[in-house]
């Protein structure tokens, strides 16, 4: 199944740093505020000069810079500096500072899940193609239209669209085009459902 969610039907709340704007979280009756979401997909600002991340105990975190600067620090003194398309993982119990501004985007999964993150460079004069092979395979696009095709259907994106392919038939293959070089991240979650 492909679902297209434009940057309009995108959950935006508050957080203690700036707004953060939900994606996708599974199960779909789960809650930001209750934290019982096997995993959840978001993007989030980070407005002012230092705050703390909200704790997610017993889940992980995988975040990548989409613009800025930051600097996370985690318990014990650890830090780690970030610029545009580089990404961190990171235990969601572990109390983390953040100084500096910018925009990221987040993946937060539990114990029984697995997940990854990555940025490709999309260029215009060569559609990108892949197969996705995990059960839940997003694709956001943070800076530039784009066109998508899966099978038998097409979708238009836009800046700050997201589109996610479940459970995806074998050997589906994805074609995106796009008139003018940007990068697309990717997300990929695969449950254990032992």
């Amino acid at each position: 199944m492909i679902q297209l969610i434009p940057r309009a039907r995108q959950k935006t709340t508050k957080w203690s740093g700036g707004e953060t704007s939900e994606l996708f979280i599974y199960p779909p009756q789960a809650s930001l505020t209750a934290q019982d979401f096997l995993f959840r997909i978001s993007t989030a600002s980070v407005a002012c000069g230092a705050s703390d991340f909200t704790l997610f105990p017993q889940k992980q975190r995988i975040l990548l810079l989409l613009e800025g600067d930051i600097t996370l620090t985690f318990r014990g003194g650890e830090s780690i500096r970030l610029t545009p398309m580089q990404s961190a993982a990171f235990s969601g119990t572990w109390h983390t500072l953040s100084r500096g501004t910018g925009v990221n985007f987040n993946l937060i999964f539990s114990p029984s899940a697995k997940g990854f993150l990555k940025a490709i460079k999309l260029r215009p004069e060569k559609a990108w193609q892949f197969s996705p092979q995990s059960r839940f395979t997003g694709l956001y696009f943070p800076s530039g239209s784009a066109h998508v095709m899966a099978e038998d259907s097409s979708y238009s994106i836009e800046k700050n669209d997201f589109l996610l392919i479940s459970n995806p038939a074998e050997g589906m293959i994805i074609h995106v085009d796009t008139l003018c070089e940007q990068y697309l991240i990717m997300t990929g979650v695969e449950l254990d459902d032992k």
